[in-house]
């Protein structure tokens, strides 16, 4: 009688026991089945290889970024060497780069112009502000006069690119004959060392 009831209450409790076994491996084969169509789609929608990211990337971007660089550096480069020849235009170094951008020349020109003319502002007529030789026809030893060092730069940029960039001239060769007459017996010598302390600027 014992082992009667026990085979009666043994056989359904296995029973359940199987079909409960049955539906959580039914329900783990289905989520395992998900997981690998979402692998799969997933992997679907990355790139075949690592450079697939940057395709879409414009190349220009690099030769953009290297370009502001090298714009943002200009005024650095021009107050270093301003300051190496201990130069009182120093604190007007950005001004040179953004007037020359301005006026569409190089902006090396007026730095080595100046450097050529008065030593960067250190031998000029007193009060002057004119490091350039801006006037000063031969002969003569004082030219043009300005209120102060912005002006003067402003007044030289627009001069550079008006008297000889809108002519086609825009090397220190092209333009010594009309800046500096005197210069073109001397072995063009003003060219030379205009384009000497332009090179130091690169």
């Amino acid at each position: 009688m014992r082992k009667l009831l026990l085979v009666i209450v043994w056989t359904p409790a296995t029973l359940m026991s199987l079909i409960l076994v049955s539906l959580l491996l039914l329900n783990y084969s289905r989520v395992k089945a998900g997981k690998s169509l979402l692998v799969m789609e997933t992997r679907s929608m990355l790139p075949k290889n690592g450079y697939e990211f940057y395709a879409a990337l414009p190349q220009v971007l690099g030769s953009f970024t290297t370009a502001i660089a090298k714009e943002d550096a200009r005024p650095e480069i021009i107050r270093q060497f301003l300051r190496k020849h201990d130069s009182p235009l120093e604190p007007f170094a950005p001004l040179m780069v953004e007037v020359a951008d301005s006026e569409n020349i190089d902006f090396r020109l007026i730095p080595a112009i100046g450097m050529c003319e008065s030593n960067l502002g250190k031998k000029i007529p007193a009060d002057s502000y004119n490091a350039w030789g801006y006037m000063v026809f031969t002969g003569q030893k004082q030219g043009a006069s300005f209120t102060d060092w912005s002006e003067a730069i402003k007044v030289m940029a627009h001069f550079l690119s008006s008297k000889f960039y809108a002519q086609g001239l825009t090397t220190p060769e092209e333009m010594g004959p009309i800046y500096a007459p005197p210069s073109v017996n001397t072995d063009n010598s003003w060219a030379k060392c205009t384009r000497k302390f332009m090179d130091e600027l690169i």
